[in-house]
């Protein structure tokens, strides 16, 4: 239907009739069919190396992890894993940053939320198989799309049928894609989908595919591995987490030879080069940290520097899956969004990582 040169939202509309009565569906029962790709079951994997009494200083956690898992995850040993699934929606519609299937809607794209009127040039566009590849926090976080939608990009038999969704602007997404050989995803406006599947998978699932992106930048790290550890420095952009005697722990870093990296300052390919084989990945918690996941050293180690009230482990899902090893510090409190480093402290974790 058009208005003036403008075009109803055709899915928002049913979405809001259907609704009167419903309630909102999940995934799984919103699926037609639903594809185990790896089941749980339970695993053991290997604790993070901390000082003794650091977990003490734990005042809360992200808003976006549960206190159990980050708990499960730094003590090591028996965990619960969900099953990796991909669920097929029949006749769903990917309209700006949303899924509509009849009276559920979910929000994963990075934008705008719905709007009741379109461009006229928005025709749907009619396909009969799509790949959802963008996932809600790879959408709105880089870390996220590192390890999680890059991942799922390379996990369909069929990847000429990916789509994606508008994610925040990332300065290096671009750059990665261009290295890794990904190409450029195609971002859904405005589509119908006879058939729309959608990957939900764990990090045991997605080491295959973390193996193959490692792979596929051995071409750039063959003109050199860098023999330093290395520190990346987290930048302005995101939540505020400031190391409050930041420039004493630069001092210190630079006398233990580590290479202090700023990422919003160079190109992917200078990344790459600066931490393709470096044993020690070292960085307050964050996304900067995606950086490494690809070229650290096989079995290396990464160390986070971790504000006391927001602790979160999301690479330690990453280092179990590839037999590598995490270390943590936990920071001292020292105002608001602001914690210190103990570097005495710092200096004795390092001893364990034996790098």
């Amino acid at each position: 239907m058009a208005i003036s040169g403008l075009r109803l939202n055709l899915p928002l509309f049913k979405f809001s009739v259907g609704r009167l009565g419903a309630s909102q569906r999940t995934w799984p029962e919103l699926a037609s069919e639903t594809t185990v790709l790896e089941p749980g079951g339970e695993r053991i994997f290997p604790p993070a190396i901390f000082l003794p009494g650091d977990l003490e200083k734990i005042r809360g956690y992200s808003p976006w992890r549960k206190q159990k898992t980050e708990l499960e995850l730094i003590n090591g040993g028996k965990r619960e894993v969900t099953p990796s699934v991909v669920h097929r929606l029949k006749d769903a519609s990917i309209v700006g940053p949303t899924v509509y299937k009849g009276a559920s809607r979910y929000a994963v794209g990075y934008e705008q939320q719905d709007s009741w009127l379109l461009d006229s040039e928005s025709a749907a566009d009619r396909r009969e198989s799509v790949n959802l590849v963008t996932s809600w926090s790879g959408s709105r976080w880089f870390g996220c799309l590192l390890l999680d939608d890059y991942a799922r990009e390379i996990m369909p038999a069929d990847p000429e049928n990916n789509l994606g969704m508008r994610s925040k602007d990332y300065i290096h997404d671009a750059q990665y894609r261009d290295v890794l050989g990904l190409g450029e995803l195609p971002i859904a406006r405005n589509v119908r989908a006879r058939n729309l599947n959608v990957f939900f998978c764990t990090s045991t699932y997605k080491a295959e595919q973390y193996r193959q992106l490692r792979e596929r930048l051995q071409p750039v790290l063959e003109d050199g591995r860098s023999a330093n550890p290395v520190f990346i420095g987290r930048g302005t952009d995101g939540e505020r987490r400031e190391v409050g005697n930041a420039s004493e722990l630069e001092v210190k870093l630079r006398e233990w030879g580590f290479d202090i990296l700023s990422p919003s300052e160079l190109t992917v390919d200078e990344i790459v080069r600066r931490t393709a084989g470096s044993r020690l990945v070292m960085g307050v918690e964050g996304s900067h940290l995606s950086h490494a996941v690809f070229t650290m050293a096989e079995g290396g180690t990464m160390v986070t520097l971790q504000p006391p009230s927001r602790i979160a482990m999301p690479y330690k899902e990453f280092t179990d899956v590839m037999d590598m090893r995490y270390a943590l510090l936990i920071g001292d409190e020292s105002g608001e969004d602001m914690f210190t480093v103990d570097l005495d402290a710092l200096e004795r974790l390092l001893g364990l990582c034996r790098f």
